[in-house]
Parts: C-alpha cells; sequence; structure tokens
C-alpha cells in the first residue's frame, strides 16, 4: 500500500522533533564513559540490552557514580524521551519511565526527544515496532561493513506517517487495549508448560501409588531395584581415548529430558574402546540410563540401536523382563518418590552423587507384569494428551506473537480504528508546527544578534 489514509501527512523523524531542542543524540563514547566507570549502584544507565521487544526493561540497567554522571548531564533523560537502538539490533525501542528520570544511555543508544503536539511518545512507539516502512527504511539504511548500524542523519531522515492528533489517540488506545489482552494471553499460555510438567508428576506419583492399575488388590509389595533388574552399574571410571569418529561419546545433556539423543554426543571414542567394555556397561534396546552424578534423578529408555558409551555419572539398569516392564521401570523411576529416595542416599555437597549401592535398594513398587503393563499404557496415554496440551499452547503463543504485529502493521495502514472527517489534518498540524518552529528559531538569532 502506498496511499495515505485520510487526514495522514508523509513527514520524517526530524519534522515530529522537539521544538527548539536537539532532536536526536547518540550516547556518549569511549573516554566519556567507559567500562571502568560502571559501578554496582549509582546512577542508572540504560543499554542496548534494556530494550525489550515490549519496551525498557530494568534488569539490565548499568550504574556509574554521581561524580560520572554529573560529567555527562548533557546525556540525562526525561521522562517520555524515546530510547532507539543504533548498533547490531538496530530499531529496537522504548519509552523513558518516570523512575528512570535522571538516567544515562550508552553509544549503543540514541536518544530521540518528540514534540508531544505533533505525536505521541506511545504512537510512535507503536510505529516503529509495526510499520512496514520503518523495516524497509531500517533494512535499506542500515548495513555496515561489520554490523549493523544507523547514524543520528539517517534517523532523523526516517520516514513517518502521521495521523491527526485525535487519531492516534484512538489508535494508542485500541492497540494498548488489545495488548492487554494479548498478553493476559500469553501469561496464561506461558504458565502451561510448567503444569503440564506438574500434570505429568502427578500420574507419576499416583503410577506409584498404585492407582491407576485395574485392580489394586493385585499390587505387590515394594521391590528392590537390585531384585528388579539383571544388573545395575555404572560408565567407565576412566577417561576414555578420543577419536576421529566412531562411537559416540554421551553425558547427561543427552538424556536430560527423559530420551537419548545420539546427535549431543560430545565426542567419538574409538571401536576398540566400545568393544572392550563388559556387556554390563554395554547400554541396549530396553535398558535405562540414570544419571547418577549432578542432576540427578534422570531416567532415560534406551531406545536407538547404535552403540554408545559414556562415562560414571550416569548407570544403565538391565531390567529382568520376567519381573518388570522396563516401560513401567523407566516410567516410576520419574516419580517423585523416586527422587525422594535419590535424595536421602546422595552424597557430597556441590555436586550430589547417588553411590550404586544406594541406587539398587531403592523401593519401586513391582505389581503383576500385566498391571505393569496396564499402568504403563494409562501413564503413555495421560502424557500423550498433556504434550498435545502443551503443543496447541506453543502454537497458540507463536499466533498471538504474530496477532501483534498483525494489529500494528493494520493501525499504520489507518485500518485499525475509524476515521473521523472532523479530525484536524496531520498536514495542518505539521504546517503549524513548523512556523512554531521557525519562531523560536528566529527569536534565538535575534537574542544572539542582541548580545553580539
Amino acid at each position: 500500500m502506498t496511499d495515505l489514509p485520510r487526514g495522514w501527512a508523509a513527514t520524517t523523524v526530524a519534522e515530529v522533533g522537539a521544538a527548539g531542542e536537539q532532536t536526536v543524540l547518540t550516547g556518549p563514547f569511549g573516554s566519556n564513559l567507559g567500562r571502568e566507570d560502571f559501578t554496582s549502584s549509582g546512577v542508572p544507565v540504560l543499554t542496548i540490552g534494556c530494550l525489550g521487544t515490549d519496551g525498557i526493561s530494568k534488569s539490565k540497567l548499568l550504574h556509574v557514580s554521581p561524580s560520572t554522571a554529573k560529567k555527562l548531564v548533557s546525556y540525562r533523560l526525561r521522562p517520555g524521551d524515546f530510547l532507539f537502538s543504533r548498533m547490531a539490533s538496530v530499531g529496537r525501542a522504548g519509552i523513558v519511565p518516570d523512575d528512570l528520570d535522571g538516567a544515562l544511555f550508552n553509544y549503543h543508544l540514541m536518544r530521540l526527544r518528540l514534540n508531544g503536539s505533533t505525536i505521541s511518545s506511545r504512537l510512535f512507539f507503536h510505529y516503529v515496532r509495526g510499520s512496514h516502512l520503518v523495516r524497509e527504511y531500517l533494512d535499506a539504511v542500515s548495513r555496515g561493513a561489520t554490523r549493523d548500524g544507523i547514524n543520528t542523519t539517517l534517523l532523523l531522515k526516517m520516514p513517518v506517517w502521521l495521523p491527526p492528533i485525535s487519531e492516534q489517540r484512538r489508535i494508542v488506545a485500541k492497540i494498548d487495549s488489545l495488548s492487554a489482552n494479548s498478553k493476559r494471553a500469553r501469561d496464561n499460555l506461558d504458565h502451561i508448560p510448567r503444569l503440564a510438567g506438574k500434570y505429568k508428576q502427578a500420574i507419576l506419583m499416583a503410577a506409584f501409588r498404585g492407582e491407576l492399575g485395574n485392580d489394586t488388590a493385585r499390587m505387590l509389595p515394594s521391590s528392590h531395584l537390585k531384585d528388579l533388574c539383571i544388573s545395575i552399574t555404572d560408565g567407565d571410571h576412566q577417561a576414555p581415548p578420543k577419536a576421529a569418529n566412531g562411537v559416540p561419546f554421551i553425558t547427561i545433556a543427552a538424556m536430560n529430558d527423559g530420551v537419548i539423543k545420539l546427535e549431543k554426543a560430545t565426542r567419538f571414542v574409538p571401536q576398540s574402546y566400545g568393544d572392550s567394555l563388559k556387556p554390563s556397561r554395554r547400554p541396549a534396546i530396553d535398558d535405562i540410563l540414570y544419571s547418577v552424578t549432578g542432576s540427578i534423578g534422570i531416567p532415560a529408555l534406551v531406545n536407538v540401536d547404535d552403540p554408545f558409551v559414556f562415562q560414571r555419572h550416569i548407570a544403565i539398569l538391565k531390567p529382568n523382563r520376567q519381573k518388570v516392564s522396563p516401560n513401567y521401570l523407566y516410567r516410576l523411576l520419574a516419580a517423585p518418590q523416586v527422587m525422594e529416595q535419590a535424595l536421602a542416599v546422595a552424597t557430597g555437597t556441590a555436586q550430589l552423587t547417588i553411590p550404586l549401592a544406594g541406587l539398587r535398594e531403592f523401593e519401586i513398587p513391582s505389581p503383576a507384569l500385566d498391571q505393569q503393563i496396564e499402568i504403563s499404557r494409562r501413564i503413555e496415554n495421560a502424557f500423550t494428551w498433556i504434550d498435545r496440551l502443551a503443543s496447541e499452547a506453543t502454537s497458540a503463543r507463536k499466533l498471538i506473537d504474530r496477532l501483534d504485529q498483525a494489529i500494528l502493521a493494520k493501525a499504520f495502514r489507518g485500518e485499525l480504528v475509524p476515521q473521523d472527517a472532523s479530525d484536524e489534518p496531520a498536514s495542518v498540524l505539521l504546517e503549524r508546527m513548523k512556523a512554531a518552529r521557525s519562531s523560536i528559531s528566529a527569536e534565538r538569532k535575534q537574542k544572539k544578534k542582541y548580545w553580539q
């Protein structure tokens, strides 16, 4: 779309800047403000890390001493000032809030001071985030030799489609209202992964208590892990030799979500090393790995035929299929009741370790095999439903992000709110502001001539 909405005017940042003031100012550079000047407290300094998708975040503020800030008085910010990233993530923006009055900003940012009678900071903030004109302009001009960047002159020339002042208020009110709804929905959806994890834990707790089977009267007393497995040992205690290729060597990071991912192997070992390991240390389909050092208590069912190796941070359990279903054992090893047993026997402070002797004594409910299979089936069905819900929430979260962008794009095509023929056209407003700036400029020249 190239046609301006009715009553709007095509202008530039320079034309909507504050009258009688420097519109754009780049933050202090080099010797004016270096790393050695930063302190643990004092006057806040905003950096590019403070500019997020929703505006200014205070979590990454830096600080300088009052004496340093005094030397940089011309870089002090006022509430309502507009900050714009000039390097790296060009186009991030934010409005300075009341509680950062007097804060400073560093070289990666530019301070933009707008004429509030011409354009509101809130409207300009939404405009920068959502207008195709801004994206196209920044893409065209911000290609530096080493990284993207934009300077003061280029920012002043950035195109602005200016609505009538009354329509600006309507646009801002509508966007803020819709954004508040989106934020609530986004916050609710962001809780679902955490809730999904809690629901899974609740299901495993119920399974451990024998509440998922068809006939709880058939539940047998708990058995020790050592009585349910052919062997329980851990990986090699000696550092294996390295190889350019061969057998993957994994760490806990390759199984920390309960699934073994050989693509996360940190390196390889020679095939001869893998062949030299005892059979009890060679993973096979339906064996169970269990982390015993550091991030303890993570089980993973071996579901890959390819050989791989690991060290003593991981234990390997070979289930006795006549006594226990591998999938049942894998699921129940993730139950909170098992983690309680793990923490009870773990040694060490900086890095917890579950000794093999303690692991072998873990108690696991041991119903008949047909009951184990039924319990596993019910766990799988429940987990599938929960995972589908979490996946749908993730998809909905992405849709909301796209919806927000669509709302902003619609706003700056003049399609978000009704237009009012009685609104003063933005072109008239610009002419009035231009006359006001000329008057201020002439007054300053007169005063300068007088004092000369």
